[in-house]
């Protein structure tokens, strides 16, 4: 490189400095009252609630007894059986449907419709959601599943309407029961045991 090339570039490297001083000299060249006006803008940008971000919920597996909506946490369901019938038991303790044989294993049917005291006009053909709980199978007959949807933690409502209730939620215009299993294995065992 000779002697008026290499001053070009330095030339060309100047210019380029003195450009991004001037760039830099005019974001300090601020009016008293500019710089009042930027610090009240900072102030309210800090202070406003940030946004928070969406919310997806749990999955809850809903299913409808009756008009009634009941929701079950994706987590403890197994599978969704439509057996074509099971076997009663004769006096069987109150919320026991039946049993069901459910991959060479016999388990309890839990009646929530008869745990809630709803009426049970024997209206067909049901679902049973075979549920886990502290390491047993069990299945909660319902009369249809409805869909999968998230329901967000932070807005269910506490309070039990019945033990095996954990909660209430809103679901559309409606209310969602979110169902315990565990609470319902527990109402199962304590039954058979005081039965």
């Amino acid at each position: 490189m000779d002697a008026l090339e290499a001053k070009v570039l330095w030339d060309a490297i100047r210019a380029k400095q003195d450009e991004m001083d001037q760039k830099l000299a005019g974001l300090f060249n601020h009016t008293p009252e500019e710089l009042e006006e930027l610090f009240r803008e900072r102030a309210r940008l800090l202070a406003a609630r940030p946004e928070e971000p969406a919310r997806e919920g749990r999955p809850h597996l809903v299913c409808a007894i009756g008009q009634e909506y009941y929701g079950v946490p994706i987590a403890q369901v197994e599978k969704i059986l439509v057996p074509e019938r099971y076997p009663g038991i004769p006096l069987a303790i109150p919320g026991l449907k039946g049993m069901l044989n459910y991959q060479n294993e016999i388990i309890p049917v839990a009646s929530l419709r008869g745990m809630l005291g709803l009426e049970d006009p024997d209206a067909g053909r049901r679902v049973v959601v075979v549920l886990s709980a502290e390491g047993a199978r069990f299945g909660c007959e319902m009369d249809r599943v409805v869909e999968l949807a998230n329901i967000q933690d932070d807005i269910l409502a506490a309070g039990r309407k019945h033990p095996v209730v954990a909660h209430l939620a809103p679901y559309g215009a409606l209310i969602l029961g979110v169902i315990d299993a565990t609470a319902l294995y527990h109402s199962l065992v304590d039954a058979s045991k005081e039965g």
